[in-house]
């Protein structure tokens, strides 16, 4: 399994790189870095490494290809309209921070700026994403992917084998009423 999910993802990044030139190179070595973080994160603060590093990467590549498929086929208008302005957002809020835009008193840059309202956090993401690669929405994407695939493992997983191997020693206890609770 861990062989063909390596060449899985070798197969993943080339057709990454090759398909996307040049923001899906930056993208993919974003990609790696933030990969090789969450996985010591995950080794280290968890009792069931080997199954939540599995389920992390696998998801993972998922993601990465369907996001490979959306931006090269250019379906981000379908499948997710909101990333145009997180994109437009991101933009502005890192060329801020990098100085580009000296003057940000206007309603563009106030709106951009802004805490409130939905998807606020995630302008804020994407412009830190942009302010370490420049405006490449497929770095966001990736780095989206990674963030959302890092969360399930911790929140959910861990929950249900917790739950899981709870069941397996009380099993004797015949308490089915702590099972229907547990689900």
């Amino acid at each position: 399994m861990d062989k063909i999910l390596a060449i899985l993802y070798f197969v993943v990044g080339l057709i990454v790189v090759v398909s996307t030139f040049p923001e899906g190179n930056t993208a993919v070595l974003l990609l790696i870095v933030c990969v090789l973080i969450v996985n010591l994160i995950i080794r280290r603060s968890s009792e069931n490494t080997l199954f939540l590093q599995k389920l992390f990467m696998v998801g993972l590549l998922l993601r990465v290809s369907l996001g490979t498929i959306i931006h090269v086929f250019e379906l981000r208008d379908v499948t997710g309209p909101d990333s145009f302005m997180y994109d437009e957002m991101g933009s502005r809020i890192a060329d801020i921070w990098l100085g580009n835009i000296h003057t940000y008193s206007d309603a563009y840059s106030q709106n951009a700026l802004g805490m409130t309202g939905a998807g606020w956090g995630m302008k804020y993401f994407v412009a830190f994403i942009y302010s370490i690669t420049g405006r490449n929405i497929l770095a966001a994407q990736f780095c989206s992917a990674m963030d959302s695939g890092a969360r399930k493992p911790f929140s959910r997983i861990s929950d249900v084998v917790r739950v899981i191997i709870q069941m397996k020693v009380n099993s004797n206890s015949n308490n089915r009423g702590r099972w229907y609770c547990s689900i």
